[in-house]
């Protein structure tokens, strides 16, 4: 794992990595108060629900957020339901996830009320609450619970806060490191973007020109050359922009609702022993299909993936419309979370073990600048990665959820940024958005330099065996690496760039990867990662229908909230 700068070939940046902005570590005890804060559902950033029915539109941002695949919009109106306590995981509460919108007076006036809910009391480690991790499912689930007076215990073992969300500020230009994109119907972002009034702009201002994809060393464009190997209904579909509605439109019927607890229901496990690549195959696509409907960060996925997980992500997610990205970094949120819970919040505290003991009661062992200390909790809460979740000792959970834990695999991933003195792709009619087969697999610009500024910025997100090779480069390898492939990719000459920053996600042990990929079969797993294991709960992009987006952390985050306060 690398971060900070790197190859500078052409010229020498001025500045360092940006540093997240220190979090006071404190630790609440039993059911201290933390700062109160309620997101309203911001009605004006929430996507209608859609029929998710008929995918349409190429895919062409994803970044760290997942990789590309085509989609139509179909993100739902609200963040979904909670099971009843006690009753059927599958029924729906009809109770919204987060309450009616809640004015800054309102939150002071509810923050002096929580003191006395902070009081001690006995039984103070049957109530008590621990959250591991502060990435956004961690610290949006800590917010949720303390808005209706639970005290949190917020222990992260890094030292700083974001998880897979982290901005870097270099020479003027800010880039990111992880996370970068907000999609038009990820309504918990923009909710709680308007809660800490961070504006948004897209990741992408010139939005113009032609995207590109390379596939066996065919340089195509959408509205360009017919790709060799299509089937004549292929072909043309795919100057329709119609190529994955040809195949996926009769299994968007079947889907139900992905956001449904319990989704995918049992009914579906014909079609959840099926890849990606099976899926396609049975309903006769090509192989030029296949590829062409796999560019990108699924190049190396095809079989690995459950038709159902890549299903949902085209079903939810308007990949067409423009992306955004929070002014100033995306760290902008997570900082802004932190600073609320300012007293409950601990960097540098790492989960050793959590053992389930026979009276329902967990306790934590916690390593803090190398020593050791125990903890009780009625109710702990891992809101980290899976991966990560391994290295933890895990004792008295059940064989089922320490299968799921186990058998959930997360993508390697490797993120470069690099710098060019100008736009070049504007200049040559192109988007700077690009797809291929090959090692470099996806490229977008990214909005980080001042508008006046005439630098641009292109983002590379590559996976699977690829990540893992770029991630084991040296610095100068790298970069020669990325220009090559950027070259034989656009065709033509390439501007000299600058290697920004490389990050590689699953390099770091506090992480373990990008997104989690549910497999053939493993439709069980997703059910399962939602119900608790006794006093665990799992919160996270993975226990979300949005695995691998910032909206999937803060949706999970929230649900589990509103489960414990609703058992409580």
């Amino acid at each position: 794992m690398e971060v900070g700068v790197a190859w500078r070939p052409s010229s020498q940046l001025q500045g360092a990595p940006h540093a997240a902005r220190p979090v006071r570590p404190g630790v609440s005890s039993g059911d201290d108060a933390a700062a109160t804060h309620l997101l309203p559902p911001s009605s004006a950033t929430r996507a209608p629900r859609r029929d998710a029915r008929s995918p349409r539109g190429p895919s062409k941002e994803r970044g760290m957020d997942r990789p590309s695949a085509e989609g139509r919009a179909g993100a739902a109106a609200g963040p979904g339901a909670s099971p009843d306590r006690g009753g059927d995981p599958d029924r729906a509460d009809p109770r919204p996830l987060v309450s009616a919108p809640l004015s800054r007076r309102r939150l002071l006036q509810q923050s002096a009320g929580l003191a006395l809910a902070g009081c001690p009391r006995s039984g103070a480690s049957a109530r008590r609450v621990v959250v591991i991790g502060a990435g956004l499912a961690g610290l949006s689930c800590a917010l949720e619970l303390n808005r209706k007076g639970r005290g949190v215990q917020l222990l992260e073992a890094s030292e700083r806060v974001g998880g897979r969300v982290q901005t870097q500020r270099i020479g003027g230009l800010v880039v990111e490191l992880g996370a970068t994109r907000i999609l038009a119907g990820h309504d918990r972002v923009h909710a709680y973007a308007d809660l800490f009034g961070i504006e948004r702009t897209p990741v992408d201002p010139d939005r113009a020109g032609i995207d590109l994809a390379v596939v066996q060393g065919q340089r195509v464009a959408p509205d360009g050359a017919i790709p060799g190997g299509l089937t004549p209904g292929e072909a043309l579909a795919w100057q329709q922009g119609r190529l994955l509605e040809l195949y996926l439109l009769p299994l968007m019927a079947q889907l139900g609702d992905p956001l449904r607890p319990g989704w995918p229901p049992p009914d579906l496990d014909a079609l959840d022993r099926l890849s990606l690549a099976a899926y396609l195959a049975s309903r006769g696509a090509s192989e030029a299909a296949i590829a062409l409907l796999t560019l990108g960060g699924l190049s190396g996925w095809v079989d690995r993936l459950g038709i159902l997980q890549h299903a949902r992500h085209v079903g939810l997610d308007d990949l067409s419309s423009p992306a955004t990205w929070l002014v100033g970094g995306n760290d902008a949120l997570t900082e802004a979370l932190a600073r609320a819970l300012t007293g409950s919040l601990e960097v540098g505290a790492a989960v050793r073990e959590i053992r389930v003991q026979r009276n329902g009661i967990a306790r934590l062992s916690i390593e803090r600048r190398g020593l050791l200390s125990t903890l009780e909790a009625g109710v702990v809460v891992a809101a980290v990665p899976l991966a990560a979740l391994r290295r933890i000792r895990l004792v008295g959970l059940s064989s089922q959820v320490r299968r799921a834990i186990d058998e959930t695999h997360y993508v390697e991933i490797t993120q470069s940024n690099l710098s060019f003195s100008s736009r070049f792709w504007i200049e040559r009619g192109l988007s700077g958005r690009l797809r291929t087969d090959r090692p470099l697999q996806e490229v977008w610009p990214q909005a980080g330099a001042p508008r006046a500024d005439p630098r641009g910025i292109l983002t590379n997100s590559t996976t699977g065996q690829a990540a893992i090779e770029l991630g084991a480069m040296g610095e100068a390898e790298r970069g020669t690496f990325l220009h090559e492939q950027l070259v034989m990719a656009f065709g033509g000459p390439v501007p000299e760039p600058t290697l920004l920053s490389t990050r590689a996600w699953h390099l770091d042990a506090l992480i373990g990867g990008g997104w989690p990929v549910f497999g053939p079969g493993q439709g069980w797993i997703q059910r399962r990662l939602q119900q608790p294991d006794g006093p665990l709960w799992l919160a996270g992009d993975h226990a979300s229908p949005w695995p691998g987006w910032m909206q999937g952390a803060l949706y999970s985050g929230e649900r589990v909230a509103q489960r414990i306060l609703a058992e409580a």
